[in-house]
């Protein structure tokens, strides 16, 4: 009888084991905030068009997503947008890291583009961020800032100050993911 509780006992912790070894759970990111001080770059009869461009890839299984955001009017300040354009589930493993780019500009395109556009006016630089995956919180089931992150261009703004782009970069995850140590980029161990 002892022999059949202890064979229970251990088919039991195996199948616990292994629901928490070969869990999914899914990595979201969002922008949740974008703001400038763009002016009127397009004369009497126009606004401008800021536009923010973003994607990120995911440096382990090469998963990728891009989107766009843009507004049509001068001077547009700050503005929550919460724009979720990146959501994967992952099955025994984590990203090592993520490469988040974006880029702003004055957009007079019939198409906003994509980050590597360099059409418009107003244009900032490609920026490249790399997120290492150990940042990202497994447990983090509500939104959380990763960073805020400004750039300047030449351009008309609404203050005389530089014109400035930002964009706040935000994450979650939502289990289950393992609650053993965990390797990013690599299998659950």
């Amino acid at each position: 009888m002892k022999t059949i509780v202890q064979v229970l006992f251990f088919i039991f912790l195996i199948l616990g084991t292994s629901w928490n070894i070969f869990a999914q759970g899914t990595i979201e990111f969002r922008v949740s905030v974008v703001s400038t001080n763009l002016g009127d770059m397009d004369g009497v009869f126009n606004d401008s068009d800021p536009t923010w461009c973003y994607d990120i890839l995911d440096n382990t299984s090469n998963r990728f997503d891009e989107d766009n955001v843009a507004f049509y009017f001068n001077c547009l300040g700050t503005q929550t947008i919460n724009n979720l354009f990146f959501s994967e589930t992952y099955f025994a493993v984590t990203p090592a890291s993520y490469r988040f780019r974006w880029r702003a500009r004055e957009n007079d395109d019939l198409f906003t583009g994509d980050v590597n556009s360099t059409l418009g006016d107003a244009v900032t630089t490609l920026n490249t961020i790399n997120i290492p995956g150990s940042s990202i919180n497994l447990t983090q089931s509500t939104w959380a800032t990763v960073d805020t992150y400004s750039d300047t261009a030449t351009g008309i703004s609404c203050d005389s100050l530089p014109v400035t782009y930002t964009i706040t970069l935000q994450y979650r995850a939502m289990g289950p993911f393992p609650s053993v140590t965990h390797v990013y980029g690599s299998i659950y161990h």
